[in-house]
């Protein structure tokens, strides 16, 4: 008898699998992620959930890892294959157009960071060592120092792009600042400390040390100012300790001529620290004894003579009269 189509069985087709991409880059465009397999009976179909089914190659847009599934939809004369798999990779693109730019200027006691130019969709993380971007905004520096900030760009299907820029603040120079000195100081016999203000500097209010501005002693000194922390360079002044006055002689005595005319009177109670002269003198004369002997009657002036740390003294006005 003959045999029906019918009664007979189907066969198991022989599948050759589809051959995944290789070195599939994101370019944003669809990719194809395989070569299309065979069968010797049926029809292919491939997924990428094993659900949804396609006569056609799948494609992926995006970086990332994909699993294929493909199987064979018998006929009449094929049997069905169950769904296998294989594994697809898109890499992710480089990333281009990133810059950053540091920064370097003096100190002007306001805060600055790095600036870092990112592509549209892109974001970026910051941080203060290497390998650590924790920060959502770059950390920023006021004080005089070299820092180095860390960045780390990301963006969806693109490889992370790290680097790192410097802000580098450098001490600012105190030469060209202005020195205010307080009132004048005359010599007391004690030390003395100038008293001085120091302007702002660009608004800024300057961090220095100070020295130069104690003395004792009459004379010129010189105070300077040197700037330190975020401040370099130095400021110097002039100032002085002027002379103190000195009262007039209280010791000095008068005597007067033994006989008119004879020259012989004297003024005792002076020291060598004291001057004296005939009253309309233009000139005083320094003494040397403890008295001033053979004078003339008339008015004469002592004082104590100008030195290192006073003025000439006050005038004690002293009368030799004439003798008998």
């Amino acid at each position: 008898p003959t045999r029906r189509s019918s009664d007979l069985a189907k066969a198991t087709p022989v599948v050759t699998a589809p051959v995944a991409k290789a070195s599939l880059i994101y370019n944003t465009s669809a990719l194809a992620l395989a070569d299309e397999g065979s069968t010797t009976g049926g029809t292919m179909q491939y997924s990428l959930d094993n659900i949804s089914w396609s006569n056609d190659i799948p494609s992926g847009t995006n970086a990332g890892d994909y699993t294929v599934y493909y199987k064979v939809v018998g006929n009449s004369n094929y049997n069905d294959v169950a769904a296998q798999s294989i594994f697809v990779s898109i890499a992710n693109a480089d990333m281009s157009d990133i810059t950053a730019d540091g920064y370097n200027r003096v100190f002007d006691n306001q805060a600055h960071t790095i600036s870092v130019n990112i592509p549209e969709g892109a974001s970026v993380k910051y941080g203060t060592a290497d390998g650590t971007y924790e920060l959502d905004d770059a950390p920023q520096y006021t004080n005089v120092g070299t820092y180095k900030v860390y960045y780390k760009v990301e963006k969806a299907n693109y490889n992370a792009v790290t680097g790192s820029a410097d802000v580098v603040i450098t001490a600012k120079d105190i030469s060209n600042t202005e020195i205010t000195l307080g009132e004048a100081l005359t010599y007391t016999g004690s030390e003395l400390t100038r008293d001085f203000t120091v302007a702002l500097l660009d608004g800024i209010e300057i961090d220095y040390t100070v020295s130069g501005n104690t003395g004792t002693d009459a004379g010129v000194y010189t105070l300077t100012i040197s700037g330190q922390g975020n401040f370099t360079g130095s400021k110097s002044v002039s100032w002085s300790i002027g002379k103190a006055s000195q009262p007039a002689p209280e010791t000095p005595v008068a005597v007067n001529e033994t006989i008119k005319a004879k020259a012989d009177g004297k003024i005792t109670g002076v020291t060598s620290d004291m001057e004296y002269k005939l009253e309309g003198a233009s000139e005083y004369i320094a003494i040397s004894e403890t008295e001033i002997v053979n004078l003339a009657a008339g008015t004469y002036l002592v004082r104590y003579k100008e030195n290192a740390n006073f003025l000439a003294g006050a005038d004690k006005q002293l009368i030799i009269a004439d003798g008998a």
